[in-house]
């Protein structure tokens, strides 16, 4: 199995569909992500064994940029990397969502944004704190690839594992950024995958 990042420096996670075409780090490329976010949440109620129905969706589509000032709970989950919540014995287990674009069949890297483009850390930064000290953070990372509107593959990473492998030498990462003020962290999926990151990998 092979990866193949992106090394224009930009993480293709911005690199919005012409309807959705946008170069600031405003948050309309989420637009995109949200048609993808029924079969996500299929993957999710197919690994957890929860009903498709109980599944929350926390993502959210805002006009303009992050106002880095406002405390709302939605921000606060999305810049700790939390875009689903999914109820399971009793906990709402808090998970993660990269979706990339790439042809049939194709592997992409998995990335954690390091800067957001406002002064709030963002999850390069917040899960290593939230892991080591107990707080929140996406337990688990879906890392899904599309094609047009359809996710062809996906991976469900543990991220406490992703976060303590990478440290390893076997793990090959980098660092890279885009034109719109954020940046972000990689991480060579076939790496991942050899370290057992993984949980779950579903392929179309």
């Amino acid at each position: 199995m092979s990866s193949d990042r992106d090394d224009s420096g930009r993480d293709d996670e911005q690199d919005d569909d012409e309807e959705f075409n946008s170069r600031s780090f405003d948050q309309n490329r989420k637009e995109a992500a949200s048609v993808c976010a029924p079969q996500i949440r299929s993957l999710l109620s197919d690994w957890y064994e929860v009903p498709e129905e109980y599944i929350i969706n926390v993502e959210s589509v805002k006009d303009g940029e992050y106002d880095a000032g406002i405390n709302d709970i939605v921000d606060r989950l999305d810049y700790r990397g939390v875009d689903w919540l999914v109820p399971k014995d009793g906990e709402l287990i808090p998970v993660g969502e990269r979706l990339r674009k790439g042809e049939r069949g194709e592997w992409r890297d998995m990335t954690l944004r390091t800067q957001n483009g406002t002064g709030n850390p963002s999850e390069g930064q917040t899960i290593p704190d939230a892991i080591e000290g107990h707080g929140i953070y996406p337990r688990d990372y879906v890392l899904a690839v599309r094609e047009q509107w359809e996710v062809h593959r996906a991976v469900l990473l543990d991220t406490a594992t992703v976060i303590e492998r990478a440290q390893s030498p076997a793990v090959q990462t980098g660092y890279a950024s885009n034109d719109d003020g954020s940046a972000y962290r990689w991480f060579r999926l076939a790496d991942l995958l050899m370290q057992d990151c993984h949980q779950e990998v579903w392929c179309g």
